[in-house]
């Protein structure tokens, strides 16, 4: 697989005419329980965790799915690019 770089991201939107483009990375901490909590509150965790134990069959799917995303974690991120677009102003 190919990933564009912060610069080829950059160059993308400021050619589709934004200004002051500003780039953020980091990484995708959510599928991790810490990051789980923290970023849907204890009480809505629970009640998601809730929902996918209350069949057998979500228990299995989460079952089969937790092992193989922790695998992929490490190699998870994202990327945040925000810019200013003008009105009136076109595409390069």
């Amino acid at each position: 697989m190919q990933f564009d770089t912060l610069d080829d991201w950059v160059r993308l939107y400021t050619a589709a005419g934004l200004s002051d483009v500003q780039v953020e990375t980091g990484p995708f901490d959510m599928m991790t329980p810490r990051g789980f909590v923290h970023d849907e509150g204890f009480a809505n965790g629970a009640a998601v965790m809730g929902r996918a134990m209350s069949r057998l069959s979500y228990a299995r799917k989460m079952a089969w799915l937790m092992p193989r995303m922790a695998r992929a974690v490490p190699y998870l991120g994202y990327i945040l690019v925000s810019g200013i677009k003008m009105p009136g102003t076109k595409e390069a």
